[in-house]
């Protein structure tokens, strides 16, 4: 027996079967190809290392008008906030914040046992599309996240990780 497209008709589908099976593939991988490579990204901490994390929550803005503050000291939940930035997926990114603003924003700094910090903003843009941004300026975009959904108290929105979009 032979598989699908190897039965000759007419003048024979082989050829069309294989063009198009080669026109396809061709033009998946110049999709993803013309998207950039993917690298993946991944803390220098585990979860054991964090003490508490703190999450500022706002809509997006380089000086936000209002902030919220949440402390999460309960190690699963910070077990899981560690694992949702291990070995995923980043992209570079170009986003301003003007495309951005108005987008809900967690900053996030993670308090490790040994007296440092850690700091990254997470912007979600909708399904995906979410950004990381760090306080050096560094940008990069992900398929993966969600908003914390987090409702905290207010606070001044200068004590929020800074992540300054151009």
């Amino acid at each position: 027996m032979r598989g699908l497209g190897s039965r000759r008709v007419g003048g024979g589908t082989r050829w069309w079967w294989r063009s198009a099976v080669t026109i396809a593939g061709g033009t998946l991988c110049g999709l993803l190809t013309a998207c950039g490579p993917a690298t993946e990204f991944e803390l220098a901490f585990g979860p054991s290392d964090v003490e508490y994390a703190e999450f500022y929550t706002y809509l997006y803005a380089n000086h936000p008008r209002e902030v919220t503050y949440t402390m999460v000291a309960d190690r699963q939940e910070i077990t899981e906030w560690v694992g949702f930035f291990t070995d995923i997926p980043v992209k570079p990114s170009d986003v301003t914040a003007e495309e951005a603003a108005g987008l809900d924003a967690d900053g996030i700094r993670f308090h490790l046992r040994d007296g440092t910090t850690y700091e990254v903003t997470s912007i979600f843009a909708g399904p995906g599309y979410h950004y990381l941004v760090w306080p050096d300026g560094t940008v990069m975009k992900t398929q993966y996240g969600v908003p914390s959904g987090f409702d905290g108290e207010a606070v001044n929105t200068a004590e929020r990780p800074k992540a300054l979009l151009p």
